[in-house]
């Protein structure tokens, strides 16, 4: 579990899942990074970012158990996509905060039919969080 081992807090989290919007809204697409890595990237910028006491490319590599130079790649193509802009507003950061919490909320949201898949998640449900191998389409919205 990546984030299990990194122990990046959830504000790097969540302004990685900021970059990985700007990204798609910015043309960046499926076809360019999988899934898994695009996340790896988001997390390495906004650890790189935010925290002064940060990991090296590699060590990201080592721990997402891939080789660093596909990271290396991948961080440029990133960083190429979101014009290497990686600030966020206070007030950016507040809409994009309250977005992901209305989204949390439809997702764990049970149908009549249905329990929920797995309940809200706490900010501490992020450190077990883990990523499958998949590639996705990305989803063009401004927030």
């Amino acid at each position: 579990m990546l984030l299990a081992r990194t122990q990046v807090s959830l504000s790097v989290v969540l302004l990685a899942l900021k970059y990985i919007q700007r990204a798609s809204v910015a043309g960046a697409s499926a076809e360019t990074l999988p899934l898994p890595i695009l996340f790896l990237t988001a997390l390495l910028l906004a650890n790189k970012f935010t925290d002064d006491d940060r990991f090296s490319n590699s060590a990201w590599a080592d721990a997402a158990g891939v080789e660093a130079a596909e990271l290396n790649r991948a961080e440029r193509v990133v960083l190429a996509a979101l014009e290497f802009n990686l600030n966020v507003s206070e007030e950016e950061y507040a809409e994009w905060l309250a977005f992901v919490e209305k989204a949390v909320a439809v997702l764990c949201e049970p149908t009549p039919s249905a329990p929920a898949p797995f309940p809200a998640p706490s900010y501490g449900a992020f450190a077990g969080f883990g990523l499958p191998y998949a590639t996705v389409p990305f989803v063009n919205t401004k927030y």
